[in-house]
């Protein structure tokens, strides 16, 4: 049987001729093919390059001075899919008409999934009834392939038609409102194309809305009464019970009470072990915000490395909104892990003890497992840089899993100085736990307070004035955050859609924050007074929703389209009743 294997990635087709057996290569221009046996059968591996087909304009509609932006809404027939890569698809056609079978080996994902159904849509166009069948593969470790080689799946449709109908709805709302803005703006001899979305417009009104609440601030004083106090030695800092004092009359008459005291007696004191448990498992959200504050790197990037590990089969396939494990032999991959250069006596000595059932969360999408490091180091410097950081947050994220719980104690205390209270507070780690191998959720320490009875100098009171702060400005692990809670594009593009306001000059970077810049902030307040409905964050979410239920097998794909194609066919409409007004002058 001659059977034709179909991967997303060129990285992805060596590692499986890697895993099936010993090959040879053939080259036809950029184009790189794998050729192999394996029991009686000729194994032919033909990488893509992501998607060969995308959704555009159809030749009539491409002139933006001579077609009217809404018939690319209201007309059916203004989008068509076209190939992007017709070499590839050429040599995918010869490929399939000798073919006895065919096998998908894309991403394991949605996306992954549509782009294979793009091949197999060309492949059938070649050799009708050709049989079709999915690699699913979690992992890229070879043995993890070979196994999967032996299981393979039907095809998800659902999930290929969610994609489809985000591609052929973004494309329809992004050209044409890209196209109505961009003209609006011509009339004031702007050249400059503005480009705009459902998802990258919503980002940027987030962006826009918290520099508003910076703008409009205005800092308030307020007071604070401290006391620095001493005890054998060691040093405590207390602050009045009524702290902060909006009012500077009530902050000084407190002051004039305590102020030349010289002991404070500690009234009331309450002490509390509590328990920190472990961090539960990655999934893609988690995995994104923990590099971007841990890495400070942009999530985009993040995200790149991430599939690289994956490709290179250090790592589970890194995008997944599951966090809690269902199926998965932890034992045999601690086993694995204890035999690394990396951690590897935290890894032995979880199976020393005794190994106990990790920490788990909520969610099982039923995709894969979290995101898992499957694979050690032979040597510290295996990886370099970026994807050794990386890949060690991600192992240190795994092992905390099994440890213990970390011990901490908490007191409070009330303390009377002159004739005014006064409380302190304190944390002390007690017992380490998985914080040993996890520092990136150890709680700030502070010296707990005595006990009551205690008797304390006082060193100093103070009343110091400060100022009420605005919000701070978004974080990418803030940001990710809020349009994970928001239902702003996927766990596959949210930060893919923060890339893109940062490309289109309406974000930038500065250090870890993100702000709008002048071009930026001006769209979007002037969308906000003209066409606050597509800006706003509920218009991208609610479309979400309704792709979400066509990857459920509820929704048809096409049902979806136009709905949305009605639903935004009514917005532009009500835009062009204001439409005279858009300027982003001023």
């Amino acid at each position: 049987m001659r059977i034709l294997v179909v991967t997303e990635k060129p990285k992805m087709a060596r590692a499986l001729a890697l895993a099936l057996g010993k090959f040879r290569t053939e080259r036809r221009g950029r184009l790189q093919l794998y050729s192999l046996e394996r029991e009686g059968d000729v194994i032919r591996i033909l990488p893509l390059s992501g998607h060969i087909m995308q959704v555009e304009t159809a030749e009539p509609y491409r002139k933006w001075d001579k077609v009217d932006p809404l018939d690319i809404v209201a007309k059916e027939e203004a989008l068509v899919k076209v190939l992007t890569r017709p070499d590839i698809a050429s040599r995918l056609a010869e490929e399939a008409r000798l073919a006895d079978r065919l096998i998908i080996a894309t991403d394991p994902d949605e996306e992954g999934e549509n782009i294979g159904f793009e091949a197999v849509e060309l492949a059938l166009r070649e050799k009708p009834g050709l049989p079709v069948d999915r690699l699913w593969l979690p992992s890229m470790r070879p043995s993890d392939i070979r196994a999967r080689w032996g299981e393979l799946q039907r095809l998800r449709p659902q999930l290929a038609q969610s994609v489809e109908a985000r591609m052929y709805l973004d494309a329809m709302i992004g050209f044409s409102a890209t196209r109505e803005l961009t003209l609006l703006n011509r009339r004031g001899f702007s050249p400059r194309i503005l480009s705009v979305g459902r998802c990258q417009t919503a980002v940027l009104y987030l962006i826009y809305e918290r520099e508003k609440e910076i703008r409009a601030f205005r800092p308030t004083p307020y007071w604070r009464l401290l006391a620095r106090l001493a005890q054998q030695g060691r040093e405590l800092t207390a602050e009045h019970v009524d702290s902060p004092f909006y009012d500077r009359a009530k902050a000084s008459e407190a002051y004039g009470r305590c102020e030349g005291a010289r002991e404070a007696l500690v009234e009331s004191a309450q002490f509390q072990e509590k328990l920190l448990p472990p961090p539960t498992p990655l999934n893609t959200s988690a995995l994104l915000q923990l590099a971007a504050r841990e890495m400070r790197l942009p999530a985009a990037q993040v995200m790149q490395h991430a599939e690289e590990l994956y490709l290179q089969g250090y790592i589970t396939y890194p995008r997944t909104d599951t966090d809690r494990y269902v199926a998965f032999n932890h034992e045999a991959n601690l086993r694995a892990l204890a035999k690394g250069a990396l951690h590897a006596k935290y890894a032995g000595g979880l199976l020393e003890a005794g190994l106990t059932k990790p920490r788990q969360g909520k969610r099982y999408e039923g995709d894969h497992e979290p995101i898992t490091p499957i694979k050690p180091l032979a040597e510290p410097t295996e990886l370099r840089g970026p994807l050794l950081r990386l890949y060690e947050l991600v192992l240190r994220r795994y092992l905390a899993l099994f440890g213990p719980a970390a011990k901490v104690m908490e007191g409070e205390a009330l303390l009377r100085i002159g004739g005014e209270r006064f409380r302190a507070k304190g944390l002390k780690v007690l017992e380490e736990g998985f914080l040993a191998i996890y520092p990136y959720a150890r709680p700030q320490q502070q010296a707990l307070p005595p006990a009551q009875g205690t008797s304390l100098e006082v060193r100093a009171v103070e009343l110091v004035e400060e100022q009420t702060k605005p919000p701070p400005r978004y974080t990418e692990a803030a940001l990710l955050r809020l349009m994970e809670r928001l239902g702003i594009g996927t766990k596959s593009t949210r930060a893919g859609h923060i890339d893109t306001v940062v490309k289109r000059g309406y974000v930038v970077r500065r250090g870890t924050l993100l702000l709008p810049t002048k071009l930026g902030y001006r769209l979007a307040e002037e969308l906000h007074r003209l066409w606050p409905e597509f800006l706003n964050p509920s218009f991208s979410s609610e479309l979400e929703k309704r792709l979400q239920a066509i990857a459920r097998g509820e929704r048809g794909w096409r049902e979806v389209v136009d709905e949305g194609r009605a639903l935004f066919g009514g917005m532009m409409v009500r835009l062009r009743q204001e439409r005279e007004k858009f300027s982003l002058r001023g």
